[in-house]
C-alpha cells in the first residue's frame, strides 16, 4: 500500500482515500464480514504451508530429549551403549 501511495500524484490525498475506504468497510456490516472472511482465508492459506514445513523439520530432526529447559540433544537410540563396564 505504501508503494501505491508513493506512486500517486498527491500522496496525502491517496492516504485520505485509503482512510475513507477503511472507514467505509468498518461501518458497513457486509463489507466487515467480507473482510473478516478474507482474513480468515488468508490466515488458513498461510498456516497450511508453515505447518507442513514444521512437520517436515520435526520428522527429519529425529527424536529429541526434552529436559526441564526444553529440547536439548538427540535421544540416544541405545542408552546401554553409554554405560561404563
Amino acid at each position: 500500500m505504501t508503494s501505491w501511495i508513493a506512486a500517486q500524484d498527491d500522496p496525502h490525498q491517496a492516504a485520505a482515500m485509503i482512510r475513507r475506504f477503511g472507514a467505509l468497510t468498518r461501518s458497513t456490516p457486509s463489507l466487515g464480514a467480507y473482510r473478516r472472511d478474507m482474513t480468515d482465508r488468508l490466515v488458513a492459506a498461510t498456516a497450511a504451508p508453515m505447518t507442513t514445513v514444521r512437520l517436515h523439520l520435526l520428522d527429519t530432526a529425529g527424536p529429541r530429549v526434552h529436559g526441564p529447559l526444553g529440547p536439548s540433544t538427540p535421544a540416544d537410540p541405545d542408552p546401554k551403549s553409554r554405560q561404563q563396564p
